[in-house]
């Protein structure tokens, strides 16, 4: 009889055991019952992705990316990540491109870099910051040739908040000028900016040349 009861006991012990590993499976982070080890293993890949936003990943997800329809090309830029209070700067500089020739197209492929880099980077909650610099290369009256910036589109997390990107996009890509209203800073190097008052200014009066004037 002695027998019995302690083989009822460790059949009885083996059943509760059983139960417990099917609902519970300690250290090694699957799921439980109430699903809190599930939470805990969330909660740590958030933070994990929090702690991977570095120059590599900013670098892998733009480097490369183009679309001429929206101005975009951005091969071979230059990243840089900084922590900015309890979140994350990102500098970018986009060297000269060999698809552009005038002053209005470097302002619009600034502009199109910046929307497609700021899109994608405020995807990103630990974003405070995104600067887009976009290179040229100028040449002075002597013929001496210098490479700087001709645009730089500085943008925070409260303005990007306000923007749904899927539409801004088409609106800046009919004016440039709508991210200048929208960014934290929009800077026009003065060569650019020069000609760029030229070209207006030329054009302008080709409208009144070709406006037909009204007769007395």
């Amino acid at each position: 009889m002695n027998n019995q009861r302690k083989l009822l006991f460790i059949s009885c012990m083996a059943i509760i055991l059983l139960a417990c590993g099917c609902t519970e499976k300690g250290e090694d982070g699957s799921a439980t019952e109430d699903g809190s080890a599930t939470e805990d293993r969330s909660a740590a890949k958030s933070l994990s992705e929090r702690r991977g936003l570095t120059v590599e990943s900013v670098t892998d997800l733009l480097d490369g990316v183009k679309d001429s329809d929206y101005s975009v090309d951005l091969t071979d830029i230059k990243v840089e990540v900084t922590d900015v209070g309890g979140g994350k700067q990102v500098e970018i500089v986009c060297p000269p491109s060999d698809s552009v020739l005038d002053e209005k197209g470097i302002v619009e492929q600034a502009a199109g870099n910046s929307v497609y880099a700021m899109s994608e980077l405020f995807k990103d909650s630990t974003v405070e910051n995104v600067t887009v610099a976009q290179q040229w290369s100028f040449t002075d009256s002597y013929g001496q040739s210098k490479v700087d910036d001709a645009v730089a589109v500085s943008m925070d997390r409260a303005n990007a908040d306000e923007i749904d990107w899927v539409n801004f996009k088409d609106l800046v890509k009919e004016d440039y000028n709508n991210l200048a209203k929208a960014s934290n800073e929009f800077t026009i190097n003065a060569a650019i900016l020069r000609e760029l008052r030229m070209e207006q200014k030329e054009e302008r009066r080709e409208d009144d040349v070709v406006r037909p004037r009204r007769g007395r």
